[in-house]
């Protein structure tokens, strides 16, 4: 299970409403109870962010597809997906996870959070991405859950402020402001 639950959660925070679907599916499956359900997040945390970190740090639209079989735009399209749902997976555990949870994985949130490749993602042609990525940042802008969240307001503020409208600036220096 520590090995798959990371791509699960993926799946389960997939845009693609199919894949979304057949992961809830098979999660209700699985973990029947609604408690299960709620301390899967807990108790497979660290695979979990392990997973989305090397998603996002290390993976690239030629290693997520073969390009013999693959178009171009295809294998964008899956790396985008990937990277957005691993985000959108990991600002989850941040929204959901009591701090002291989520303090126990500091170093690898630690190690995330400082790559400045999650921030460049900030400026990415795909919406979906840009959208993950400015939630991961607001979302620990407002939980503020710890030192490693200090790390992802400092470094995406900074970023952010190049390369995104000002509207979202304010809403994320309303957001700091509120702390």
């Amino acid at each position: 299970m520590p090995h798959t639950i990371g791509a699960w959660l993926c799946g389960v925070h997939d845009a693609d409403k199919t894949v979304l679907r057949s992961a809830q599916d098979a999660l209700k499956l699985v973990f029947p109870a609604a408690e299960k359900q709620r301390d899967i997040s807990k108790v497979y945390q660290l695979p979990i962010v392990q997973y989305c970190r090397d998603a996002i740090l290390r993976e690239t639209a030629q290693t997520l597809s073969d390009d013999r079989t693959t178009t171009p735009e295809d294998s964008d399209a899956k790396y985008n997906r990937v990277i957005a749902s691993s985000i959108r997976v990991i600002t989850d555990m941040l929204t959901n996870l009591p701090e002291c949870e989520v303090q126990k994985q500091y170093q690898v949130y630690g190690e995330l959070f400082a790559a400045k490749s999650l921030w460049d993602f900030v400026s990415s042609r795909d919406s979906s991405v840009r959208r993950a990525v400015l939630r991961l940042m607001c979302t620990g802008l407002q939980k503020n859950k710890g030192r490693c969240i200090t790390v992802l307001s400092i470094r995406g503020l900074i970023l952010v402020y190049a390369t995104t409208p000002l509207y979202v600036l304010d809403i994320c220096l309303t957001i700091v402001s509120n702390l």
